[in-house]
């Protein structure tokens, strides 16, 4: 028995050094090597910041932002991935913070709002991301680490008086769980096999002027908190946008055959109240799908798409507010060759479809 268990770990843990090593070695996902508090003041302080490697810990580098923030900026934008590439020159301010972070769910949002609250943040005007993603009940992990600001602004949102949370971000080896990864495995050989490990050290960041942005072909996040994409991702092609359109998993955000939950409507009004009560002006933004995608989307296999628009077009008009976008492309004009892929309109393109001026 002894010597099958000395020989079983002699196999096994070496495999398991290998995963280990290389999940924190080539942290594709930028999670154990990101200075992300040096990041954020990078942009405070009106830099630009690039990432060398494939993703970021977005919620950590926004959750640090918020903590620099003034008081009273002009305007912040949140939402998901689809609201991130959103800038001050767009949105024809001089001050703004884009706090999208990629993947932003319900609880994304509230923690958020969360921070904010906690840090005593009341911006004059917010572009808020009116999303499928906010009211689908199916949602990842990813938002936990700032659990204790999303369930704080619930009981805000909701008149309960409670405690503001206290303490440390949570800090880079909050996913330590993905040490052990396989598909953080998987995610790290793929990213050798297209950068090779040349590009890889001690840090993931670069920091570097306004004027040298130019320069960055890697994603990277602007002094305003916007989001720039790779070279790679920039160079994609309409046909690159319709295979996307065709592999895209629609059921991963909208659940097939479900109506828009009344619970979360009550949550998102809430929200929109809350923002109303502090005086801040409030922007919907509806973000459209790719025509390419539209067009295979049966609406009435999914009615939280009708439903979503419709919610949101009856609440602007009866509250006076500013409405800009469509989940339907069509009602925009804007075409594949306007997206990056199946969702997200490239930077280039958010003027020209969408006024987010006042």
């Amino acid at each position: 028995m002894k010597k099958w268990i000395v020989g079983m770990a002699a196999f096994w843990l070496p495999l398991l050094a290998i995963l280990i090593g290389v999940n924190f070695y080539v942290d594709s996902g930028t999670l154990f090597h990101g200075e992300y508090e040096e990041m954020a003041q990078a942009i405070m302080d009106g830099k630009c910041v690039g990432i060398q490697t494939s993703d970021c810990n977005e919620r950590l580098l926004k959750a640090y932002m918020v903590t620099e923030m003034p008081k009273d900026p002009d305007c912040v934008v949140i939402g998901p991935s689809l609201t991130r590439s959103i800038s001050a020159e767009v949105a024809g301010e001089e001050e703004l913070y884009n706090l999208s972070v990629g993947g932003a769910n319900y609880y994304d949002v509230l923690s958020t709002l969360g921070l904010m609250e906690t840090y005593g943040i009341h911006p004059k005007r917010v572009i808020l991301a009116c999303d499928v993603a906010f009211f689908h009940t199916e949602i990842d992990e990813r938002w936990e680490m700032l659990s204790d600001y999303a369930y704080y602004m619930l009981d805000v949102l909701d008149g309960v008086e409670t405690e503001a949370p206290s303490g440390k971000l949570a800090s880079n080896f909050y996913y330590a769980g993905q040490l052990f990864s396989l598909s953080y495995f998987q995610s790290a050989v793929h990213y050798v096999r297209l950068n090779g490990i040349s590009g890889l050290g001690s840090t993931r960041i670069q920091i570097v002027d306004v004027e040298d942005e130019p320069k960055l072909e890697i994603m990277h996040f602007m002094p305003d908190g916007s989001y720039v994409c790779p070279q790679s991702t920039i160079e994609q092609t309409v046909e690159d946008v319709e295979k996307s359109a065709e592999d895209y998993e629609l059921f991963s955000y909208v659940a097939e055959e479900c109506d828009l939950p009344s619970d979360r409507v009550d949550v998102y009004e809430k929200i929109l109240t809350y923002f109303e009560e502090n005086g801040t002006e409030v922007e919907l933004f509806l973000c459209p799908f790719s025509p390419s995608l539209w067009d295979r989307i049966d609406l009435d296999e999914y009615p939280l798409i009708t439903e979503l628009e419709d919610f949101a077009v009856s609440y602007a008009d009866e509250h006076g507010l500013k409405l800009t976008g469509s989940l339907n492309p069509y009602n925009v004009g804007i075409t594949d060759a306007d997206y990056y892929d199946a969702r997200h309109v490239r930077r280039e393109a958010q003027g020209e479809y969408f006024d987010f001026t006042e």
